[in-house]
């Protein structure tokens, strides 16, 4: 006698199509929800994106301006700098020149006789010959003159000391241009790295969102699948 028990094969496929409708409904059930939580993280998805762009447009609108500004400054300093550059080189060569004449005079002034000396104090003072008088190798003034020499001494010491600070100014402004150059120098860096690194945020947030709607998806489409099997399975058990 034949074997006439259906096998596990028949039997599943019978129940399947006899029950289509409900896996049908079961499918549209499951598949509606996974579009309706798929459409909810599309659209908070969307939102994210569009402020994160409205952010990085912000961002990158104000490294431009910065930028801008920088540019503007650069060519005014410049301009400026190059102004300053002539006036410090005219005045370091007039500086030169003086000092290379004063040691020359000075050379002079050493070997001159009582007679030319007295002469060149006439000429330095503005005096009169009458006030210079010369005795061998001795030279006098008189007290106006004297006093008038002594005051001129008295302001070259005080300029010869303003001379000094003035040239150890000189040297500490000279560091402060350098400092203030190396900073413009590390803002242009700052500035460019910011850019770079701007550019680099968008592409980042651009490839994380769409890892996160990758996965999302991945999951919704698991828990679909898993709904599908359990329905299937819940029906089989209640005899459906």
């Amino acid at each position: 006698m034949a074997d006439l028990t259906p096998s596990v094969v028949t039997t599943d496929w019978n129940w399947l199509k006899a029950h289509a409708l409900i896996l049908a409904l079961v499918a549209i059930l499951v598949g509606g929800a996974v579009y309706g939580v798929d459409s909810i993280i599309a659209r908070h998805d969307a939102a994210t994106s569009t402020k994160f762009e409205q952010i990085l447009k912000v961002q990158a609108a104000q490294t431009q301006a910065l930028q801008t500004q920088l540019s503007t400054d650069e060519a005014a300093n410049a301009q400026r700098d190059a102004q300053y550059q002539a006036t410090i080189a005219s005045l370091s060569q007039s500086i030169l020149q003086r000092d290379a004449n004063a040691k020359k005079q000075t050379a002079v002034d050493a070997s001159l006789s009582a007679a030319a000396a007295a002469q060149r104090l006439v000429q330095q003072t503005n005096a009169s010959p009458s006030q210079v008088a010369v005795a061998g190798n001795s030279v006098t003034m008189d007290l106006p003159l004297t006093r008038n020499v002594v005051a001129d001494l008295d302001a070259f010491s005080v300029a010869k000391a303003d001379l000094s600070d003035t040239q150890k100014q000189l040297v500490a402004q000279t560091g402060l241009t350098a400092d203030a150059n190396q900073n413009l120098a590390d803002a242009k860096q700052v500035i460019g790295s910011q850019t770079l690194q701007l550019a680099d945020q968008t592409k980042a947030c651009n490839a994380q969102i769409k890892t996160l709607k990758a996965k999302q998806r991945k999951n919704l489409f698991k828990a679909f699948f898993a709904g599908v099997v359990v329905g299937i399975i819940g029906g089989r058990a209640a005899g459906i």
